[in-house]
């Protein structure tokens, strides 16, 4: 009887055991893909703000690598946007509007709401004598960028709108229309933000 019961015992604890080297195995597979995840993450901001400080250097073969090393690194989906922008940006200032395009492109995929991609993409479009798609990425722009309450960046895309509704012919009456009501209804948009910051910093 003591037999069976001390080897009831010694399986228990080898359970026991075996259940707890389990879940430390557990833990430092979790703890290693943490790590991983950080270290990922660390260098994939290092790549990308490589890659800026290429673009002002005007090195933008080297920027365009050191953005896709970012990408390689990142799982993060908007600096993913932000390395595909920058891409695009270092593409268009080498004259290669479709892969710029393309670029934009991406980084909206990855980040539907950013202004820069829209405003960017809507620069190709007019480029391209896409109207009504330039139309409305400056007109998306605008409204975020309004939003942001970056005013300054928001009056240049709708300038942009303007731009291009002065280019449109007597044919494209709907579209010029289109543009015309983006136009005021983005004016008033940041008339009225404007407002609104005034007020709140008076109340400060």
């Amino acid at each position: 009887m003591d037999y069976i019961k001390k080897k009831a015992n010694f399986h228990a604890e080898r359970s026991a055991q075996e259940a707890v080297k389990t879940l430390v195995n557990k833990h430092e597979k979790t703890l290693e893909a943490r790590l991983s995840t950080m270290e990922n993450r660390i260098e994939s901001y290092f790549w990308y703000q490589k890659g800026e400080l290429e673009l002002k250097n005007i090195d933008y073969n080297s920027a365009i690598t050191f953005f896709r090393n970012a990408l390689n690194k990142t799982e993060d989906s908007t600096l993913s946007a932000y390395s595909h922008h920058g891409i695009g940006i270092a593409y268009y200032r080498l004259g290669s509007y479709d892969n710029a395009f393309n670029s934009y492109e991406d980084a909206i995929a990855y980040k539907e709401d950013y202004a820069h991609a829209h405003h960017n993409r809507g620069v190709i479009y007019k480029l391209k004598e896409l109207y009504d798609n330039a139309i409305e990425d400056f007109n998306v722009a605008a409204k975020l960028f309004i939003n942001e309450r970056n005013y300054k960046k928001a009056h240049v895309s709708i300038e942009r709108l303007k731009q291009v509704t002065g280019l449109l012919n007597d044919k494209d009456v709907s579209i010029k229309d289109k543009a015309e009501r983006f136009i005021r209804e983005r004016e008033e948009q940041l008339k009225e933000a404007k407002k609104g910051t005034k007020k709140l910093q008076n109340e400060n």
